[in-house]
């Protein structure tokens, strides 16, 4: 017997029927929790219910069929029409028909974007390559005074961390 060419209700008839039937309680568990599973990722029950009422066979519609009925929408003067959220959804000319008085009080800024100002290097000798370990390398390479400029550095670039860094100082002095 091939339980999963039954249908629910034949499935179900055999379990009533055979309770001890393991394999067919199995089948018949995983059949009812399925459509359980997916309702929970349905906003609407109403959707799932409509599925399943829906008839399973659908008229056959033919790709001339479809190109006809395309071509009656063009001929009756349907257009279909983009709206972008967040946009205008009418044209200039209506605009001009119902623009008041106060509404120009934006034209005065620029219509288009100022031309981006020339790239510079920005060359910063203060803010040079310093991280905290190279600030190690130096101090256990007997270089406390360099290691000492890179934490002071660093806490000013870093605030948060400045005590952090005035604790490294700290131990720098107390090693020297």
């Amino acid at each position: 017997m091939d339980l999963q060419a039954l249908s629910f209700e034949e499935l179900a008839a055999v379990v009533e029927q055979w309770p001890w039937f393991g394999a067919a309680r199995k089948e018949l568990s995983l059949r009812t929790a399925t459509p359980g599973d997916a309702a929970l990722y349905v906003g609407d029950r109403a959707i799932l219910f409509r599925l399943a009422e829906a008839p399973a066979v659908r008229p056959a519609v033919t790709v001339s069929e479809l190109l006809q009925d395309k071509a009656a929408k063009e001929r009756s003067g349907y257009r279909r029409r983009v709206r972008i959220p967040g946009g205008d959804y009418f044209s200039s000319e209506q605009y001009a028909g119902v623009a008041a008085e106060g509404d120009g009080d934006f034209a005065s800024f620029a219509k288009v974007a100022p031309e981006p100002a020339e790239d510079r290097e920005t060359f910063d000798p203060f803010m040079d390559i310093c991280t905290e370990t190279l600030a190690q390398i130096y101090a256990e390479q007997g270089y406390p005074e360099r290691a000492k400029v890179i934490y002071s550095k660093l806490s000013l670039r870093y605030p948060e961390k400045n005590t952090y860094f005035a604790a490294l100082i700290r131990k720098l002095d107390a090693e020297n």
